[in-house]
């Protein structure tokens, strides 16, 4: 079935290719930002495309109410007869679940200078490939399929250029997170620019503050734990203790971030000094990590509304489990997840997002929130496109009562829930019922848009199919000839769409 879906608010109307042997479904699939932050439907046009479910309330006598209204249009016939049930459906899914992401460590090897390193054996504290820089300073290192993703693990040094001893200078700790791409800072031993470089202090300060870490075999003795570790690290790099804490006191009287006043303020025993800088860098630090987070859930989720757009859903439903996964509890992130694992194909996935996203929105913003009828129809919607008709009506009810409550009985939102509802009674062969819904959606619409809208001509075509169904083949051509002429008027305005 191709589908009608409401992808963006407000924005403009598209249409889709009408196939006789199809109709179509209205839904509402990825919402804008102001949707996304709890603001109710705005009142603008609509953007249709492809089937996405949508709701709103569940009061029974608001759906008696526009049935009510229905009723002129009903034809004077009888029932026709009912289609067969028995036809079985062929569902298609993709294998798998979205592609895992390769276990690998790309490396860039750079001197204080920021000068590729050639020649450096690199390998992992894990199970994994040893590599050797190349010209650029590149290595990928290679681990195994089982490593956890945004696991730590450590870089070793097992191999160097002739007559070279390096020593690491960033990550200092040499740690990284896998995959990652990350640039490694090395050092000789024992070179005079270690005193004087940020990287090599910062570097300094870290290990001697780690290793003077409570809890040692050094037992409580604190003068005990800075001799000891002060003497490894100048022992590590190769440098002697009196300029190592000399030049990171130095350094910190210029430095500007109060992560590293801090560090130099604790080799100083200045510890009150030094918690309220560390204090600062993690309020400055929390602060950039949630902004970086924001800006990057804000890329994924446009990323995978641009891929829906595209009909990319599979990379859609990618980029928006990313988006998911910065911010595991965002329900329109869900909901429009589990829109792309339909588009693809993976029912199965889809429904419990539908779901989770729809009791967070209840609870959230109630029952009867218009935001609550956009997931309410989306579920309708998969349900129907699994053939279970009977799950999917009460939905479409409820999201019928839901709008006219909230937007009123002749929302251009209200004549997409009559659509879909038409659509699942043109597939039961409940021809009767269906089509009074497909003639008040097209009032509606026409009320709203005019008669020339795009979308109207994909409200004309689902109405004559279900006109063909009934053998009145002279009434359904003259509503393909009425859409065509829409879409062609369309297509000249709008050249490029």
């Amino acid at each position: 079935m191709n589908n009608l879906s409401l992808k963006k608010f407000p924005a403009s109307l598209a249409f889709q290719p009408f196939d006789r042997r199809k109709g179509s479904a209205l839904s509402f699939a990825a919402l804008p930002p102001d949707v996304r932050k709890g603001s109710a439907f705005p009142t603008s046009s609509f953007r249709v495309s492809g089937l996405c479910p949508e709701v709103l309330g569940r009061s029974p006598e608001r759906v008696s109410t526009l049935l009510e209204r229905a009723k002129p249009f009903r034809t004077s016939g009888g029932r026709a007869a009912m289609m067969l049930l028995g036809a079985v459906l062929a569902l298609s899914f993709f294998c798998g679940e979205i592609l895992a992401q390769e276990r690998t460590l790309q490396i860039s090897v750079v001197d204080l200078q920021d000068k590729p390193i050639e020649f450096v054996q690199l390998t992992t504290t894990a199970k994994s490939t040893t590599e050797v820089t190349n010209s650029d300073g590149k290595a990928t290192i290679k681990l195994l399929e089982n490593t956890p993703i945004n696991s730590e693990v450590g870089l070793r040094i097992t191999g160097t250029p002739k007559d070279k001893d390096y020593v690491f200078i960033s990550p200092w700790d040499k740690r990284v997170v896998v995959p990652s791409k990350v640039t490694i800072v090395l050092a000789e031993r024992g070179i005079r620019q270690l005193l004087e470089d940020p990287r090599a202090l910062r570097a300094l300060a870290s290990n001697i503050i780690r290793d003077e870490a409570p809890g040692s075999s050094l037992g409580d003795s604190p003068e005990l734990r800075r001799e000891v570790a002060i003497a490894e690290v100048a022992k590590q790099f190769e440098l002697p203790k009196d300029e190592i804490i000399r030049a990171i006191q130095a350094w910190g009287e210029k430095a500007k971030d109060p992560y590293d006043k801090a560090q130099a303020d604790f080799i100083a025993k200045n510890y009150a000094k030094a918690s309220a800088g560390f204090a600062e860098a993690r309020r400055l630090r929390k602060a950039a990590t949630e902004k970086a987070i924001s800006e990057e859930f804000d890329a994924c989720f446009s990323h995978g509304q641009s891929l829906f757009e595209e009909g990319k859903y599979r990379e859609s439903a990618e980029a928006y489990q990313e988006a998911l996964e910065l911010r595991k509890d965002e329900s329109a992130t869900m909901n429009n997840l589990a829109l792309s694992l339909k588009r693809a194909g993976k029912y199965i996935e889809a429904e419990p997002l539908y779901k989770r996203s729809l009791a967070i929105k209840e609870k959230a913003l109630g029952a009867d929130h218009p935001e609550v009828a956009v997931t309410l129809n989306n579920l309708a919607g998969l349900y129907e496109a699994q053939g279970k008709y009977i799950e999917a009506e009460p939905l479409y009810k409820r999201s019928l009562a839901m709008k006219e409550k909230a937007l009123g009985a002749d929302h251009p939102s209200v004549a997409v829930t009559l659509n879909n509802f038409a659509e699942l009674y043109r597939k039961q062969g409940k021809y009767n019922e269906a089509e009074p819904l497909y003639k008040l959606a097209i009032v509606i619409y026409e009320k709203a848009f005019g008669g020339d809208h795009p979308d109207l001509a994909t409200l004309l075509n689902n109405y004559a199919l279900l006109l063909a169904k009934l053998n009145r083949n002279e009434e359904a051509a003259k509503l393909e000839d009425r859409a065509a002429k829409i879409k062609a008027k369309h297509k000249q305005r709008n050249p490029g769409n």
